[in-house]
């Protein structure tokens, strides 16, 4: 990981901290955060702290081209979510779930498998 987001990321989670709130990080397509699997990891390298949590958005997985294993980035990250924001997305701006073609049945089943 990049020296500066650990500083960034150290320097935010610290006040977050100072002010008891929860730290959200919001992996976004294409940014120095890409993806939830970088941000657990990122997580955990913080020691995995109980108010550093992601945001896990739907829209910048599809962004990805991800379609296929959402449900299972989804279970892999679970227990990092403090958000889910569930959208759709195609390659250039938020679309509407019902207009992308794809069979989201299954992967939606993982989210209400959560307790």
């Amino acid at each position: 990981m990049h020296p500066k987001l650990m500083k960034i990321v150290k320097s935010v989670h610290a006040y977050a901290t100072e002010k008891k709130v929860r730290f959200m990080m919001y992996p976004n397509y294409r940014s120095s955060l890409a993806d939830t699997e970088e941000a657990v990891a990122l997580i955990k390298v913080f020691g995995s702290p109980p108010n550093m949590n992601i945001s896990f958005h739907v829209c910048h997985i599809l962004k990805a081209g991800n379609h296929d294993c959402l449900g299972q980035v989804f279970l892999q990250t679970k227990n990092y979510a403090g958000l889910v924001f569930i959208s759709g997305a195609d390659s250039v701006v938020a679309t509407p779930l019902y207009e992308i073609p794809h069979d989201w049945s299954n992967q939606y089943s993982h989210l209400k498998a959560v307790n």
